[in-house]
């Protein structure tokens, strides 16, 4: 079922998912194995998260190693 639509501070009618970082977003993606990919969605349920959250994780932990983030 479609969520309905949110309204923008303006008034007007926006539509889709409220933004989640306060900037600019662009989508990334890649390819992996089946077999990889059955593995990062078990660890992600063990860990009660989404895959995608389970790798904007991964991501962001290794950016705070790194010092870029």
């Amino acid at each position: 079922p479609e969520s309905p639509p949110q309204r923008s501070p303006r008034g007007r009618v926006v539509r889709g998912r409220p933004p989640m970082f306060g900037e600019e977003t662009r989508q990334v993606g890649f390819k992996e194995p089946l077999s990889k990919i059955e593995a990062i969605e078990c660890r992600a349920r063990d860990l009660k998260m989404s895959r995608s959250d389970y790798l904007r994780f991964l991501v962001d932990e290794d950016l705070k190693r790194a010092s870029l983030a």
